[in-house]
């Protein structure tokens, strides 16, 4: 019986993802943590060094290796490749909302994604494994993103919405997902597409989106005040109509990119602001616009769009929908896993892949620390500068929180997806307002009006939260208690609202204990919990990135499994 690899073979966020011959999904990461890269742009998803020792933890390839990926004209096939509308090297300013350059550099950048994919692999199989039963098979991309999103799912029946950048034609898709199945609904065709307009979007505010800083836009929105005049321009850029999206009239188009290039004449907090809105209206159109259509009243939303936790946070409140699921890695590496769950279905129809362990799949599916780094550390490192605390370390560390001390926090498998969800994390008290601003100066080095999460008990939330309701993996942005507010202020944005993280214990006990012990030292039954990166960096990938990354910032100490380190003895 087969493994299923499944390669997220966009050109960029590209991932690998396994899936065992009993429909386990054993390992899933993006390779922007490997390269140290953000996004990690035109790299290919089956690296040679990185697979391999991929490989050797998580497959038994002799048994041979169905390859799945994400784009159903890969050039693996020897196909064409087909440029998706908005792409096309043809476009001008005024037919697209992005530069003929950008344009140019993505179509060839994603050609060149597609005919690379699996050389690498094919090598390593036969040349260390000794496999030469490989069947490579491919998907059409919002496919694998709704595979992604409805497999992870605590749902049976619902109705999926994805949203992007593009896909193979356009930029949304809707299926009904019942029973492991996913039947199309409908796809918006053409070049109107809300992941474009938000990457423009994040242009205009100051920001790249080649960086994937998209999410900065969302933090600066807070400041920002709505401008009738500039909301009317934003609109006309992506239209609604019928179900499908529509990009603006190409005279208006034309007009209104050029009016406001280079900002127009606008603050970037009401650019953010305005912009922020406009992207919720379109998205509320489209939500309801599937939602009359009858099917479920359980959503799943993906792509790259599902990111956005600030639209996440108002969709019950706003639409018929009475739950909603967002996937841990909705954006293009969660792909990797579709792709490779896709395959192993129609293999086997009769097993679901297992993906779900209890009501929520498990994000914590990327690397191990390596052990024998781990070992070289505590042999050469000063003594009374590292302890160990087995059984008792979430103790410690919350008594060094509860002290004011900011801690970079590493526990076993990294995080499938861009979130930290305690298990590559730095934490911080969140009673303390000032930490805030010393977290972005001293330890981040980024911008001050970049909120924080706060990390909190499940069993809390709804004494915390208004609309309470589990975000295990940080994708919905919901407004505090209001009498809870200056209990918190490290963690309150600036519109009262905060990006939580719903922790359970049998999700993450160790994470859990951690935050359970804190809220017995001082009451709080939350923690502020940020990625361990710094600006414009991934997620730290070994123990000398998170070693690094300790001595040249700000942090207090550092811990790593049950290990305790701090700067001075």
């Amino acid at each position: 019986m087969p493994y299923y690899i499944g390669l997220a073979n966009t050109c960029h966020d590209p991932a690998v993802a396994v899936v065992s011959p009993e429909g386990d999904l054993v390992f899933a990461q993006a390779l922007e943590r490997y390269f140290q890269q953000k996004r990690a742009w035109d790299l290919p998803p089956d690296h040679g060094g990185y697979l391999r020792d991929v490989l050797r933890a998580h497959c038994a390839p002799r048994e041979g290796v169905v390859v799945a990926t994400c784009w159903r004209t890969p050039g693996l096939l020897g196909k064409p490749f087909d440029a998706p509308p908005s792409l096309s090297p043809g476009n001008r300013q005024g037919e697209s909302l992005l530069r003929e350059s950008d344009g140019q550099w993505l179509m060839w950048s994603q050609k060149k994604a597609y005919e690379g994919c699996g050389t690498h692999l094919s090598y390593l199989l036969s040349h260390y494994f000794d496999c030469d039963k490989i069947e490579i098979r491919s998907y059409d991309h919002h496919l694998t993103h709704a595979a992604n999103a409805c497999f992870t799912s605590p749902f049976n029946r619902a109705l999926c919405v994805i949203a992007d950048g593009e896909g193979e034609i356009g930029s949304v898709s809707s299926y009904l997902y019942d029973q492991e199945a996913l039947t199309p609904l409908g796809r918006s065709w053409g070049p109107g597409s809300l992941g474009a307009y938000y990457a423009k979007l994040t242009e205009w505010c100051g920001f790249d989106w080649r960086k994937g800083e998209e999410g900065k836009v969302m933090g600066l929105a807070a400041y920002g005040q709505h401008r009738a005049q500039l909301e009317k321009e934003l609109a006309s850029l992506v239209r609604y109509d019928n179900g499908q999206l529509l990009q603006g009239r190409k005279r208006d188009l034309a007009q209104v990119l050029r009016r406001l290039e280079g900002g127009g004449g606008f603050t970037r907090e009401d650019m953010a602001c305005t912009g922020q809105q406009v992207f919720e209206e379109r998205m509320l159109a489209l939500l309801q616009g599937v939602y009359h259509r009858g099917g479920s009243t359980n959503l799943v939303l993906g792509g790259g769009c599902a990111l956005n936790s600030s639209f996440n946070g108002k969709i019950l409140r706003k639409t018929g929908f009475e739950a909603v699921h967002v996937p841990c890695s909705p954006a293009d590496d969660g792909n990797a896993a579709g792709a490779a769950m896709l395959a192993f279905m129609s293999d086997r129809r009769e097993h679901k892949a297992q993906i779900n362990h209890g009501p929520w799949a498990s994000p914590y599916l990327g690397s191990e620390m390596d052990p024998k780094a781990m070992t070289r550390l505590t042999r050469s490192f000063p003594p009374g500068r590292i302890s160990h605390h087995p059984g008792t370390i979430h103790e410690k560390a919350a008594q060094r929180l509860s002290r004011g001390q900011i801690l970079g926090w590493v526990q076993g498998r990294a995080e499938y997806g861009p979130r930290a969800l305690g298990n590559r994390s730095i934490l911080a008290d969140p009673r303390n307002g000032t930490l805030k601003d010393r977290i972005n100066r001293e330890v981040k080095f980024r911008e001050d009006f970049r909120p924080f999460a706060p990390a909190v008990l499940a069993s809390e939330t709804h004494r915390w939260f208004q609309f309470g309701m589990e975000s295990p993996y940080m994708s919905f942005t919901l407004p505090f208690q209001s009498s809870k507010v200056d209990d918190v202020p490290a963690v309150v944005h600036k519109d009262g609202t905060g990006r939580l993280q719903t922790v359970h214990g049998e999700a993450n006990p160790a994470f859990h204990g951690l935050i359970t012990h804190f809220h017995q030292l001082t009451g709080i039954p939350l923690v502020l919990n940020t990625s361990m990166n710094i600006m414009g960096k991934p997620l730290v990938h070994s123990l000398e990135d998170a070693v690094g990354l300790f001595f040249t910032t700000g942090l207090d100490a550092l811990v790593i499994g049950d290990y305790l380190i701090r700067k001075e003895a």
